[in-house]
């Protein structure tokens, strides 16, 4: 008699997953058109269905035959139903006896948490998880601390039921935009996959610089940061772009480690780029009770000097290589790109909702997606189908499952902080250190934020930063939108900060090269990223703050320091460019960078006459070779 274990196969997992797939997106897509439910309800389901896709994906991953493994997540995936069911059905006798739980609500909290956790480990690894635990340990522990982070102690008994019966812990705010905002623009982005949008924003990226020198980087860059609007993950975008764009790149000349290099930085980017950023983004508007167009609407300037230093960039290694242009054969086939300029519709009025009408993030993205399928008619390879339509919301629904583990487990860190009051705490600590100096409270928060960004996706360190860190920079006088901005830039450019840098260490392994090393020059090409953030804590007329005049000059400014920067990073403009000149232009570029009319006028006086000596020097070495 056979008594092994029998497991589903393959096959029947992955429709399993498609189906629930499908089901997490159509009623995330339901409730943003027609209203969100209970709070416990909605994130509750969303996190109950999130968790059951988490377990079968990790069986469909499975090796065949029977292992321990197996076992434990097809027993996870049942409890994830039972306890989402619990959740969901007796919310309101939960909400009339908070704080006064009985044994059931109390075992459903012992359950629901070591399930979560044991998903988070398996789907996210362990440094997140260890964060996490780390915070639960303090709230239980805290008597034995000195002060200022001593507190009273709390029981277990206590804790866990506090963050998962309630809205304070894993459904409270991140997981609330999770089930509310980020599924639907997970959606979008699927949408635009399907129905070809994806491939039309690389061929029109090609076609704008691809016949430039170093267009093949210059294209590659375009077409990730129009990817990055809609994708929210570099990682994501790398995976998507790269295998068209890194091969092209090395074809025409660039290193391998510095075309991974330099599409790590343009799929960074895409976090901070309108109007669609990471979902760090989206978090923000709903932590701080701001539009989301507001948000998007200040990361415009800061998105296009980190692109424009990357553009610039990649122009002079070109320069410096001696690169040639690509001929019209080595660029993917543009002669209806014109015909279909239409597609960018979609993204155009997705922009105007947000930002100019400050419509609400979820609802905006459904009407961009309706008009994603109604342009797919116009083309008979993308017109809608049921098929079509049902992948793309299955596809939507299955990218976001990581994300959605992600905003649970944050809510965990977050409830921690709010029990023992540990926020209040360290922003009186961040501001005994600093010694009340914004500056130097600005870099320890930027220390901790990168630190953060480098062991966990941005939308969990930017929450834990929002919580513990901003307050302190609002009290020394930051602006609220500037603090925000400021940790959630720095989360993002974890990604290529070393030495964990997950998007270069991604892009370095599509094409075999070292990750450590990659991760530096990403953090080279990138290096702007670093100064720009201070910036716009000076001034807020970087983030579209203050008066029209303000702000134009600002931009110019910073525009001339992106330059001489970029020129001192590469060390080359229309000829090598030696130590002394590429310090100036150093100076130079953070002078003018930072806001304010004395530093500009430096800036602009020490650019003028290094690249005028430069000029000089080489019209002299010049004559000197004719003679």
């Amino acid at each position: 008699m056979n008594t092994a274990i029998e497991f589903p196969k393959d096959e029947v997992i992955g429709k399993v997953i498609s189906i629930l797939s499908f089901v997490l997106g159509a009623f995330t897509l339901y409730t943003s058109i027609f209203g969100l439910m209970t709070a416990v309800i909605q994130r509750g389901l969303v996190l109950a269905v999130a968790l059951l896709i988490a377990f079968c994906q990790l069986l469909k991953k499975a090796k065949p035959g029977f292992s321990l493994f197996k076992v434990i997540d097809t027993a996870m995936a049942f409890l994830s139903v039972g306890t989402g069911a619990y959740i969901v059905l007796t919310f309101k006798s939960l909400v009339q006896r908070a704080g006064a739980y009985n044994q059931w609500d109390i075992i459903i909290s012992y359950v629901l948490f070591a399930v979560l956790i044991y998903a988070a480990v398996r789907t996210l690894g362990w440094p997140m998880v260890i964060i996490a635990l780390t915070f639960v340990a303090y709230a239980m522990f805290g008597r034995y601390l000195p002060p200022p982070f001593g507190h009273a102690g709390y029981k277990l008994a206590r804790v866990l039921p506090y963050l998962v019966l309630g809205t304070e812990g894993i459904y409270g705010t991140s997981m609330g935009v999770a089930a509310g905002v980020i599924i639907v623009y997970s959606l979008f982005g699927g949408f635009m996959e399907i129905f070809g949008v994806g491939d039309y924003f690389i061929k029109v990226a090609y076609g704008m610089v691809g016949r430039s020198k170093g267009g093949s980087a210059k294209a590659s860059i375009v077409a990730s940061g129009l990817m990055g609007t809609v994708s929210g993950s570099a990682v994501a975008n790398i995976l998507t772009t790269g295998n068209f764009t890194l091969p092209l790149m090395i074809k025409s000349g660039y290193a391998p480690m510095t075309a991974a290099a330099i599409l790590a930085v343009a799929a960074s980017g895409g976090l901070i780029m309108p109007p669609v950023m990471g979902a760090a983004a989206f978090v923000m508007s709903e932590m701080r009770g701001v539009s989301y167009g507001s948000i998007a609407v200040a990361a415009i300037i800061p998105a296009v000097l980190y692109y424009a230093s990357l553009f610039i960039q990649a122009g002079f290694e070109a320069d410096k290589i001696g690169m040639k242009a690509l001929t019209k054969e080595e660029l993917p086939a543009n002669k209806d790109a014109i015909k279909e300029v239409y597609l960018f519709l979609p993204l155009i009025v997705l922009f105007v909702l947000l930002i100019f009408f400050q419509y609400p993030a979820s609802p905006s993205a459904c009407v961009a997606m309706a008009i994603i399928v109604v342009l797919a008619f116009f083309k008979k390879e993308t017109k809608p189908t049921p098929n079509k339509l049902y992948k793309a919301i299955s596809e939507g629904g299955s990218a976001v499952i990581s994300t959605i583990l992600t905003c649970a487990t944050a809510g965990i860190i977050v409830g921690i902080i709010t029990l023992t009051g540990l926020g209040v705490k360290v922003s009186a600590v961040i501001m005994a250190m600093s010694g009340n100096s914004v500056y130097l409270a600005l870099f320890f928060a930027m220390l901790i934020a990168l630190l953060l960004g480098m062991g966990m996706p941005p939308v969990a360190a930017y929450i834990i930063m929002a919580s513990m860190i901003v307050p302190s920079l609002v009290h020394l006088g930051v602006e609220q939108l500037a603090a925000d901005m400021f940790v959630f830039f720095f989360s993002c450019i974890g990604n290529i900060t070393p030495p964990v840098a997950l998007a270069a260490f991604t892009a370095a392994g599509m094409v075999q090269v070292n990750p450590f090393q990659t991760g530096f020059l990403a953090a080279k090409f990138g290096l702007v990223s670093f100064i720009i953030p201070y910036a716009f804590c000076t001034s807020s007329s970087l983030l579209l703050q203050g008066d029209v005049i303000s702000i134009i000059t600002s931009l110019v400014s910073a525009l001339v320091g992106v330059f001489a920067l970029s020129i001192a990073l590469t060390g080359w403009y229309k000829g090598a460019v030696n130590i002394a000149f590429r310090g100036l232009l150093t100076l130079a570029a953070l002078c003018t960078i930072m806001p304010g009319l004395p530093s500009d006028i430096i800036g602009y006086v020490i650019v003028g006459g290094t690249l005028t000596a430069m000029y000089m020097m080489n019209k002299s070495k010049r004559k000197a070779l004719a003679g």
